[in-house]
């Protein structure tokens, strides 16, 4: 239960639909939303697009990017549900590689990031089609992280320990570039 109070909304409501098949289930951080419903279907638009179609990343590349936020955000509503889709998916190891330290500091210090990291990433063959995908991925993750927080939801399932995977560990750095961190994609 969260800080609101829920309305019944008919089971067959597209958004929920759309969850439920893109789930398994109909998050309680959208049930939590029920007297909004046009924000369960924006929301649901944008996870759908994000999540649920095919990108240049896979679902499960795109679900251990938003575990990996849940850590570095260390919010268990997240971190449950992200740790929940993986286990569904088939991951049972979570292997840390250059994505998800980029991802891991990008939740906690996007200012870090620098023209370095992208390169890093492209030098290891991740498109600006990848990257842009885990950047939007990471946006939508700290996003539910920051809507789970205000709305109060409690976890849909147990939370995994919220210890952050070691690229999460790692000391984040102001870049010193002017231009923001983000530019590079714009072209190289």
């Amino acid at each position: 239960m969260g800080y609101l109070r829920e309305e019944e909304i008919d089971p067959s409501f597209p958004p929920f639909s759309a969850f439920q098949e893109g789930f398994g289930f109909v998050p309680r951080l959208f049930r939590a939303q029920t007297l909004l419903p046009r924000v369960i279907e924006a929301e649901s638009g944008i996870v759908s697009a994000l999540l649920f179609e095919d990108g240049s990343l896979s679902r499960v590349q795109k679900e251990r990017i938003l575990f990996t936020v849940a850590l570095a955000q260390r919010n268990p509503y997240c971190a449950a549900k992200a740790y929940r889709m993986l286990l569904l998916l088939g991951v049972h190891e979570q292997e840390p590689d250059a994505l998800q330290s980029f991802v891991a500091k990008l939740a906690r210090c996007p200012t870090s990031l620098s023209d370095q990291d992208f390169s890093e990433l492209r030098a290891l063959a991740w498109t600006d089609e990848c990257i842009q995908e885990a950047v939007l991925t990471a946006a939508w993750g700290k996003f539910e992280c920051t809507l789970s927080v205000g709305l109060g939801v409690a976890p849909d399932f147990a939370p995994p320990p919220l210890t952050p995977n070691p690229a999460a560990s790692e000391p984040a750095t102001i870049a010193e570039e002017r231009f923001g961190p983000l530019s590079s994609l714009r072209g190289t």
